[in-house]
């Protein structure tokens, strides 16, 4: 898919599924990449995941970028208590929070079907050895 087409098909999408939270789990920033996607979703609700202490796999390098960029999320959400601190001191962010992971293993019985009377969201993602 294009570079140009993806955050318009996504639009599209979240709009004809009334999908109203965007979750960022994006690495690798590209200033234009991000101003664009940025102009796209703007007025949704946005929560970024930080997974690494390498922020400069999820964060821009100059403290200017990332105030104009992320500083109208609704959350940035680091997976430890070690890099909300980071950020909040680099970046001077202050919608910044940590989620600790609560489930260390889940064990499903195969036969055993898991059913939920409420939407969620089942996300598979992807060990990038430069971010993790």
């Amino acid at each position: 898919m294009s570079g140009i087409l993806k955050p318009i098909r996504l639009a599209r999408f979240m709009r004809a599924n009334n999908i109203d939270l965007l979750i960022d789990n994006r690495a690798r920033l590209n200033a234009f990449k991000t101003f664009f996607y940025e102009a796209m979703f703007f007025k949704k609700t946005r929560v970024k995941i930080i997974h690494s202490y390498n922020l400069s796999s999820y964060l821009f390098q100059s403290k200017f970028l990332n105030h104009i960029f992320f500083r109208r999320y609704d959350k940035i959400v680091c997976v430890s208590k070690a890099i909300e601190n980071k950020i909040t001191l680099t970046t001077g962010l202050s919608n910044v929070t940590f989620i600790n992971n609560f489930v260390p293993k889940i064990h499903v019985d195969k036969a055993k079907t898991l059913a939920y009377d409420f939407p969620f969201i089942l996300f598979f993602g992807r060990f990038d050895n430069m971010s993790k």
